[in-house]
């Protein structure tokens, strides 16, 4: 599941003209690579596409991602809140990256 992390920012430097409003649209893809794993497509204008690519295209420009420490057990099974070791969520932050996302 993605979720929707809108923030705004306001400088807080400069005149009341100089001030600008930035807003930030980012979504947390900690579960991306479950998500494909089991078979998850995505699709924009019936076009199948990346999922970076469709988050950056509907202005997408930050990216959270969750890193869990020990996400499988002894018999490499997943406990189930999460699967990403340091290189899935390497692999992650490699695509986010490619689409000109910030993590």
């Amino acid at each position: 599941m993605i979720y929707l992390l809108s923030d705004i920012i306001f400088t807080s430097h400069g005149s009341h003209e100089e001030r600008r409003m930035h807003v930030i649209k980012g979504m947390d893809v900690s579960f991306t690579r479950e998500l494909e794993d089991l078979g998850a497509e995505y699709f924009l204008n019936g076009e199948k596409k990346d999922v970076f690519e469709i988050l950056r295209e509907c202005g997408t420009d930050l990216i959270r991602l969750r890193l869990w420490m020990n996400p499988y057990d002894e018999d490499m099974r997943p406990y189930g809140g999460g699967m990403n070791d340091i290189a899935t969520t390497i692999d992650l932050a490699r695509r986010a990256r490619k689409h000109q996302m910030n993590i």
